[in-house]
């Protein structure tokens, strides 16, 4: 079990046996805001079986911009700072906004894009055809291996400071 000290917080990875999702997300990126939306329908439609916690990396954040993100888009899931980018390097996350869903034993479900809306940077389709963060949780609720493993995310790379 991995356990950082993130902002004073404890974060566990493997939490009484439930899978979590970790969204690296930045508040200023416009396709993090757009996506909010989203990830707190799927907090919500997987509530009490998958833990859905936000990561912004870096030093860059203020407590401020913090909660003006998480009150201007509603996030209803918990966000942490990773000030040190110990869990960004851990679980190797690159971009926000990037999503990796952990099973109970801490393994790398699904890392990547939540689903292929933006084909590039600025250029969104007009709905998701795929969604393979919602695929790969239905797929191992179900205790089958999800179809897609791994996808190129699309956004803001996440720097080292």
């Amino acid at each position: 079990m991995w356990v950082f000290l993130v902002c004073g917080w404890h974060l566990t990875l493997a939490q009484g046996g439930t899978m979590r999702v970790f969204v690296f997300l930045s508040p200023e990126c416009p396709l993090c805001q757009n996506y909010t939306r989203t990830l707190n329908q799927l907090q919500q439609q997987y509530a009490g079986k998958v833990k859905f916690t936000g990561i912004i990396p870096g030093k860059t954040w203020k407590q401020s911009d913090i909660t003006t993100f998480t009150e201007k888009y509603h996030i209803a899931y918990l966000l942490q700072v990773d000030r040190d980018l110990h869990i960004t390097h851990s679980l190797h996350a690159t971009t926000t906004p990037e999503a990796i869903l952990l099973g109970p034993d801490n393994t790398v479900i699904y890392q990547g894009a939540i689903d292929n809306w933006y084909k590039s940077l600025g250029r969104a389709g007009n709905k998701p055809t795929q969604n393979y963060l919602q695929d790969a949780i239905d797929y191992t609720l179900r205790h089958q291996p999800p179809p897609v493993k791994k996808t190129t995310p699309v956004g803001c790379l996440i720097n080292d400071f």
